[in-house]
């Protein structure tokens, strides 16, 4: 009995040996390390217990009093790294490139999240890695119809330049790819502010002012323009310039167009008006080859016609001709006057 009990001490003693931990040298196991538990189910195994101070559940804690930055690393294969860091504004994920650690990922005491940012700014602050063809800085689908998607991406391919772009693509029907929407309450469906706004606007550091030498904003069917709004207000259908407040290259159908003058052609039948004697008239056509007055043929081709200038115009012509007319009704009314006076004085020569 007393050979097998000094047989095991030594066994005992080696294997405590073994695992036991010393402080001026390295420790290690070749076997599971469990701390606060006896069962183990890794490499290492850590089980929270009960603190003070609000630490209750804590199951593994960094001091970095004297350090600048504390954490962990992650090693998969090869140079393959991964550190997970806090320094005491952030906690921030680096993986290990090109002999260097990369953050891809911090969170601020703040509660900004930063994505290849080190220090996020905002809420959400994303530096997409440049690439090319153009980046992708967020994409958004559901599990349901993963071939649809929402993306804000750069819409150049040009190195070193960012332009921001909202890209619906949808095709699993063929509904509608993107819609934007502004909505309230039946409470708050009152005043005069409206419920979206699209603004164009100069920013000169904290100075903000009006866009005032290029397009506000433009509507196109890939790279075909359909419809431009310019700085001054000027909207354009099927034209990039427009040089009125709608220009329209091509048909308009519409059921009424209504058109403010200020006047009308009521002068003609004022009493001091000068009504041109067919005469004139006659020398002036033979001469001009159109009306007094009315734009020739070249004018036309070259500046078109003001719907309500023309409109006002014609209608003076029209007044014209009825004063025309009334003076040779008038004449008319006279001759056949004269005339019948005639016929009764013959008729009485005749019955003499």
């Amino acid at each position: 009995m007393k050979k097998t009990i000094l047989l095991l001490i030594p066994i005992a003693l080696s294997h405590f040996a073994h695992a036991q931990w010393v402080n001026d040298e390295n420790n290690y196991t070749s076997g599971q390390l469990a701390i606060g538990s006896s069962a183990t189910w890794a490499p290492l195994t850590i089980n929270s217990v009960s603190g003070a101070n609000g630490n209750v559940g804590v199951s593994l804690a960094f001091d970095g009093t004297i350090h600048p930055e504390i954490g962990y690393r992650f090693k998969a294969n090869g140079s393959n790294y991964y550190q997970v860091l806090y320094n005491g504004s952030h906690i921030m994920w680096k993986h290990y490139e090109s002999s260097n650690y990369v953050p891809k990922m911090s969170l601020s005491n703040e509660g900004n999240l930063g994505l290849g940012v080190a220090s996020p700014s905002s809420s959400l602050d994303i530096l997409t890695k440049s690439v090319s063809g153009g980046e992708h800085l967020i994409k958004l689908k559901v599990s349901d119809a993963t071939t649809d998607y929402l993306t804000i991406q750069n819409n150049t391919g040009t190195g070193g330049q960012f332009i921001p772009a909202i890209v619906g693509f949808h095709e699993s029907d063929n509904r509608l790819a993107l819609r934007l929407t502004a909505s309230t309450s039946s409470s708050t469906d009152n005043g005069s502010n409206a419920l979206m706004i699209f603004d164009s606007r100069q920013i000169n550091g904290s100075s903000h002012s009006a866009i005032s030498a290029r397009p506000l904003f433009q509507w196109s069917n890939f790279t075909d323009a359909k419809m431009t709004m310019l700085a001054n207000g000027n909207l354009g259908l099927g034209t990039e310039s427009p040089d009125s407040k709608l220009a329209v290259n091509g048909t308009i159908h519409t059921k009424e167009v209504r058109v403010d003058l200020n006047g009308w052609s009521d002068f003609v039948f004022a009493n001091d008006y000068k009504l041109p004697t067919l005469k004139e008239v006659e020398t002036y056509i033979s001469e001009n080859k159109h009306l007094p007055e009315i734009p020739s043929e070249a004018e036309v081709s070259e500046n078109g016609i003001n719907l309500g200038e023309m409109n006002a115009k014609l209608l003076q012509k029209i007044e014209e001709l009825t004063l025309y007319m009334i003076d040779m009704n008038r004449r008319m009314n006279q001759l056949e006057t004269e005339n019948t006076e005639l016929k009764e004085k013959v008729q009485l020569l005749e019955d003499k």
